[in-house]
């Protein structure tokens, strides 16, 4: 146990010396902070964790780290960085449940099972509503049913996936020459 003790501490020197070079390391003072709760050093573990969620604040294992170091001393603003762990974590749940059914979506698409591409498709829209996502989400449903022959839908859906009004008027143009080239016989 005391080897442990001194291997933490030495750890805890080197970290030390990499945080004064390079403060905003946030791996690097979330890991001395970790060492500093084993050493029961926890203000100091609180404060270094608390740095790596300033410089980091997306990164979930600080802010869960932060927020049980908080509660082992009994500071309320535990509740705080619990519930931002929450959150993150919640979000990127959704994010990968997304990303997933745009897989499905394209990997039925392929098959060219309309129906289970639209689904999937409306389904990752409908759980993404405002993600970085979104643009990508509608034109991909939009292409989809274009190519299923829904010409409407998809003139609908890539209009919704242009982001602003030069984008729309490209769309438009390359859904009216599509719509002649559909009229037009051969």
């Amino acid at each position: 146990m005391k080897k442990k003790a001194g291997n933490v501490q030495r750890s805890v020197e080197l970290l030390d010396h990499l945080v004064t070079l390079e403060p905003s390391n946030s791996d690097a003072q979330l890991l001395i902070g970790r060492n500093l709760v084993i050493l029961g050093n926890m203000e100091e573990a609180i404060h270094h964790m608390q740095i790596a969620v300033g410089v980091s604040p997306d990164n979930e294992d600080a802010l869960y780290s932060l927020a049980q170091a908080l509660g082992r001393v009994g500071r309320p603003e535990a509740k705080v960085f619990l519930e931002r762990f929450q959150n993150l974590k919640q979000q990127r749940e959704v994010n990968d449940r997304i990303q997933k059914l745009g897989s499905y979506g394209l990997e039925a698409a392929n098959t060219r099972d309309w129906p289970q591409a639209v689904a999937d498709f409306k389904e990752a829209i409908e759980l993404c509503a405002q993600c970085t996502s979104i643009v990508d989400l509608h034109l991909n449903l939009g292409l989809i049913y274009i190519l299923k022959g829904d010409l409407e839908e998809g003139k609908r859906e890539l209009e919704n996936s242009a982001e602003d009004q030069t984008e729309r008027c490209r769309c438009a143009q390359s859904l009216q020459s599509l719509s002649n080239k559909e009229t037009t016989p051969d």
